[in-house]
């Protein structure tokens, strides 16, 4: 496959057009023009969605039109080089129509196989951090001036220096994480390199959405590490996924990782994935564990839950998990989490949950999801401070849990 496909590129034969002048052509004739080389991380393999790849199209062009390489990398569990293809020069003497023509011919063909079977993950889980080492490799014997590289994937790498699997992107210290990184040498040389990521965060297949907050922080994550890595320009694009999961044959495994749901976000409840009531859905008064908010609303919340503990055969254990804002001492802050935790646990027995399958934590501030709240003047930040005061529920033997307990 890859030869055939190598010789057609070289050869430049035209078996087709494509409508439409790319941004690159319509300036033609542009001698401001150089040799791109442009390297391609796809994440073509399980729980992602069909990416957008308009930027791509856009870069790919300009390499075949500048007579670059276009090099493919499948991100999987151990990323390999998937195509290798030097683009032709172009007789700059063609006609628009002509050099339209070619380039749009050629394009396809890249994305064609792009979108292959020839271009899939082949063994388990995958690394986005080991498929930009070898892209960085790819780069140092590349001598145009212009160097590119396109990452298509989610981020959430579930193997290799920066894998998820085992902790939470909500619990994640950012710049702790570089820091090792950096530490064990992992942190890839980009220099000369433009980069743009395209798909952050846009998991898909049986992977559970990431929250708001969850993408925030995978966002600040790869932006730390990517700037360390001294790339000349790192953008993160804002195209929307085309949706549904790529349609790939076969693609082996890869793990999901544990996320943190809003409990408003969920209409049946799944065991390995935890909920977080809010202050939008528990309203408490404030220093107390008396519910503001109607008894009725909170259980048309919880239903799903309910549901699931009281269904036959079930021996699930929940942890229900109180967190606060730094408003009062240590012991006091875990006494109200602890009060406010009691709570919905009553209203869950008062829903026919068995009370022995309910353990309660009260953690206070003293949990790996607090966020600092204290402003430099001493005085509380009131948004911050919302996020803070919380009821978390979780499988006792989730991770989540396992993130408190040994915290």
């Amino acid at each position: 496959m890859f030869k055939k496909f190598a010789t057609i590129i070289t050869a430049g034969i035209i078996i087709g057009s494509l409508c439409g002048c790319s941004n690159i052509i319509c300036r033609h004739p542009a001698p401001e023009l150089v040799p791109t080389d442009t390297v391609i991380v796809a994440g073509n393999h399980d729980n992602t969605k069909s990416f957008n790849t308009s930027e791509t199209e856009e870069t790919i062009k300009e390499s075949c039109l500048t007579g670059g390489t276009i090099t493919i990398i499948i991100a999987d569990g151990a990323p390999y080089v998937a195509a290798e293809i030097q683009c032709p020069a172009i007789d700059k003497s063609y006609s628009q129509s002509k050099l339209e023509s070619i380039v749009n011919q050629n394009t396809a063909q890249v994305m064609s196989l792009l979108s292959s079977d020839e271009a899939k993950a082949k063994t388990p889980e995958f690394s986005d951090l080991r498929a930009i080492e070898l892209a960085a490799r790819q780069f140092r014997s590349s001598d145009k001036e212009n160097k590119r590289l396109i990452v298509m994937d989610t981020g959430v790498d579930t193997t290799g220096p920066l894998t998820f699997v085992n902790s939470l992107i909500d619990t994640i210290d950012t710049q702790k994480v570089v820091a090792n990184l950096e530490a064990s040498m992992d942190i890839p040389d980009l220099s000369g390199i433009q980069i743009v990521f395209s798909g952050l965060g846009d998991v898909g297949g049986a992977q559970k959405e990431l929250t708001p907050k969850e993408r925030a922080i995978l966002k600040d994550l790869w932006s730390l590490i990517l700037s360390k890595s001294n790339a000349v320009s790192v953008e993160f694009s804002e195209a929307t996924p085309i949706g549904g999961q790529p349609g790939f044959t076969e693609l082996p495994e890869v793990s999901c990782v544990e996320v943190i749901q809003s409990a408003g976000a969920i209409e049946t409840y799944d065991p390995k994935t935890s909920i977080r009531l809010g202050e939008e859905i528990l309203n408490f008064k404030p220093g107390s564990a008396e519910l503001l908010t109607d008894v009725n609303e909170v259980k048309k919340i919880l239903k799903p839950i309910a549901d699931y503990m009281t269904a036959d055969n079930n021996g699930e254990q929940l942890l229900l998990i109180g967190t606060t804002a730094s408003a009062g001492t240590t012991n006091e802050l875990k006494e109200l989490s602890l009060k406010r935790c009691a709570t919905v646990k009553d209203i869950l027995v008062s829903m026919g949950v068995n009370d022995g399958q309910l353990k309660t934590l009260g953690t206070g501030i003293d949990n790996p999801f607090y966020q600092n709240d204290i402003l430099s003047d001493g005085s509380l930040d009131s948004e911050i401070a919302k996020t803070n005061r919380s009821v978390i529920i979780c499988g006792y033997d989730s991770q989540t849990a396992q993130s408190v307990l040994n915290y």
